[in-house]
């Protein structure tokens, strides 16, 4: 019985940092940067939408060092036309945590659109802050896997 119920808690933990798949979809909350998963929503309906304030807010690291130098060379309709650009029938086919710790995570996913048949990137999630950093996650890095 007590096996049963420790069963029953790693699933519900489990399902608790489940990233979703499908469209990405607006976020209840939004932005929101309070925990990895809610980071990679956030950014993903941002990238769809072209909404640059959150992107500015959202992303950190070389990410943001590119999108800085975008907004430098671009307009911001420009760069957030750039973003939206082959997003409408954007498909988180598959999402998957491969590290999950107190300040880094790396969240491997499949997406696909009419643009992309497949594509696979991990992305790199960093807590930052000076208060409590595991409350402030960024998108700090992505990597073409195939």
């Amino acid at each position: 019985m007590r096996a049963l119920a420790a069963a029953a808690v790693v699933v519900a933990l489990a399902g608790c940092s489940a990233v979703p798949t499908g469209q990405p979809e607006r976020p209840e909350i939004y932005p929101d940067r309070t925990t990895p998963e809610a980071a990679w929503q956030t950014y993903a309906w941002a990238w769809r939408t072209g909404d640059v304030t959150v992107l500015e807010q959202v992303l950190g690291g070389w990410l943001k060092n590119d999108l800085e130098r975008e907004l430098e060379e671009n307009s911001r309709e420009q760069v957030s036309a750039y973003y939206r650009r082959d997003t409408e029938d954007l498909v988180v086919d598959d999402a998957r945590w491969i590290h999950k710790g107190p300040a880094l995570a790396y969240l491997r996913v499949v997406l696909r659109s009419s643009a992309v048949p497949r594509v696979e990137l991990d992305f790199a999630i960093t807590g930052r802050g000076t208060a409590r950093p595991s409350e402030d996650w960024v998108i700090t890095g992505k990597r073409f896997i195939r």
